[in-house]
């Protein structure tokens, strides 16, 4: 069906647009449906480069069939209420998308995409599905949001931002064993213009553009982990980095607190390859804790950490480990070789024990201020030279 011209439904009673997935409905100068009791819809439902308007805030959307709804290039797309029904939803128009109210809170949908090149406003607090969530254009939160599915993926991949710098908007996620990806190049900053509140995941991280506004202000107040991170980028964070399962490191990577947040690693972190760096500043009074070995399987290369207090357990490196620590610090793992020789930079007022039969053979140094403490006599191999700076 081809309805020509501009077109607006000003019932109030129910209003259905196609019945099947394979129905067509093309509205060539748009179409707005302004409040009737219920939208349902189907098929593909498009206009030419004009609005697709359906409903306000109290009139439910229900998929009756998997749903295309395009604006055929250019033209927004605005869901005004709240949308339900266990079909796909596919949103297509480089113009706006905005998800004025809960997505799936009632029905989970089975999946919903929307296409590259626009922007899309999630604004309504929640999305739920059974399936993927795709988002691949820019989008911004207008609320603190939850995004849920049944062990599947939420992407994003465009950049990601709150909707205005007074009101960092948090984002939890509820995957179960599924996957938050961010990104797809490293354009795709996560609040690069507007940061977020505090990123809550249970399920998994896949970043591959950085969490970071501007040149090195915080991108989001926080992130939480439960599952394994796969870090591709760097992390900015106002407050606490909590990365719960195994970490690896897919670039060099460098991870900030900007204001007293800690950094914890509650299992292993590792290279992708032999021979990434990892630099740590925690400022303020934040601390740094490593529970278990690092480098283990994949040695990476220099490690430079900033903080108050250091906790750690093994780690094995080819290149410096440079620490700069002002609380009573320790690490009671081996400090091992990778490819190539280990070395030890000690700065900073606090104390740092040794307390393993370390193997490293680079040097160990301790420059004017610090304080190395060795709490075996096996501390230091007998290989590794030791110089005192200043």
């Amino acid at each position: 069906n081809t309805i020509a011209g501009a077109t607006t439904f000003l019932n109030t009673g129910s209003v259905t647009l196609n019945n099947e997935a394979t129905d067509s409905t093309a509205f060539t100068g748009g179409v707005t449906i302004t409040a009737p009791s219920q939208v349902n819809i189907a098929g593909t439902v498009q206009a030419t480069n004009a609005t697709i308007s359906l409903g306000d805030a109290g009139t439910p959307i229900v998929l009756t069939a998997n749903t295309i709804i395009s604006g055929n290039t250019a033209g927004d797309i605005t869901l005004g209420g709240s949308v339900n029904g266990a079909y796909t939803l596919d949103l297509n128009t480089t113009g706006t998308t905005t998800l004025s109210n809960t997505v799936g809170n009632t029905t989970a949908l089975v999946s919903i995409t929307t296409n590259t090149g626009g922007t899309v406003a999630i604004n309504g607090a929640s999305v739920r599905t059974t399936g993927t969530q795709t988002y691949n254009d820019a989008a911004t939160l207008g609320a603190d949001t939850t995004l849920t599915t049944t062990n599947n993926n939420v992407t994003f991949n465009g950049t990601l931002n709150s909707d205005a710098a007074l009101t960092p908007r948090n984002l939890t996620l509820a995957l179960g064993t599924g996957t938050l990806v961010l990104g797809d190049s490293t354009a795709d900053v996560v609040g690069g213009t507007y940061a977020l509140g505090a990123i809550q995941i249970t399920g998994k991280l896949d970043l591959n553009a950085a969490i970071l506004n501007g040149a090195s202000a915080a991108g989001a107040a926080s992130i939480t982990v439960s599952d394994i991170s796969d870090l591709g980028a760097n992390i900015t964070t106002s407050s606490t980095q909590t990365y719960s399962g195994a970490v690896t490191l897919s670039a060099n990577n460098n991870l900030t607190t900007t204001s007293n947040g800690s950094i914890s690693f509650g299992s292993t972190v590792n290279g992708d390859a032999t021979g990434r760096t990892l630099s740590m500043t925690t400022n303020g009074t934040g601390d740094t804790t490593f529970t278990s070995a690092v480098g283990g399987t994949n040695a990476l290369g220099n490690i430079t950490i900033s903080t108050d207090v250091l906790s750690a357990a093994a780690m094995k490196l080819a290149g410096t480990l440079s620490i700069t620590n002002t609380g009573a610090s320790s690490i009671t793992g081996i400090i091992s070789d990778g490819a190539s020789a280990a070395a030890l930079t000690k700065a900073g007022a606090g104390r740092l024990t040794l307390s393993a039969n370390n193997s490293y053979t680079g040097a160990t140094i301790v420059n004017s201020g610090a304080t190395l403490a060795l709490s075996t006599s096996g501390a230091i191999a007998s290989s590794s030279s030791v110089a005192a700076n200043g």
